[in-house]
């Protein structure tokens, strides 16, 4: 096999340039995005992920930085509802851990096998600053 030639630099997404209106960006939802691996688990899958939203009331020191992370530790039943939760970790303030929780217990989960009890997971949060947007170069742009 032959490789393949190693993409340009102006093919790469290009980060950390300023967006103008915070309020409008940081409504996006793509601003916050579930961080798994691949597929969940082969144990079971999600039926229904309600993103949390950005909290626009953060910090300014907090919103300013490209990516807080927050982990949601959840219990899932027998019937893939989650019944309890709590924050495993974070490296933001309380309103990142609270937009989490807000929106947790709207989640539904399914089995791909029969459960003979529930189960505690992980779910990693990432929340994208309003700051700053991806914009790709390269091929006519």
């Amino acid at each position: 096999p032959v490789p393949k030639p190693r993409e340009s630099l102006t093919d790469r997404p290009q980060v950390d340039q300023p967006v103008n209106n915070l309020d409008i960006e940081a409504s996006d939802r793509d601003l916050v995005e579930l961080n798994l691996p691949q597929q969940s688990s082969r144990d079971f899958y999600i039926l229904n992920l309600v993103r949390p939203e950005y909290p626009l009331n953060a910090p300014l020191q907090e919103r300013k930085t490209p990516v807080i992370t927050v982990t949601v530790a959840v219990f899932l039943e027998v019937d893939g509802k989650v019944s309890h939760s709590m924050i495993t970790a974070t490296d933001g303030s309380q309103v990142y851990s609270d937009a989490v929780l807000a929106v947790v217990d709207q989640w539904q989960f399914a089995w791909r096998i029969t459960p003979t009890a529930g189960r505690w997971i992980k779910l990693p949060w990432n929340f994208l600053s309003p700051f700053y947007t991806q914009s790709y170069g390269g091929h006519g742009s």
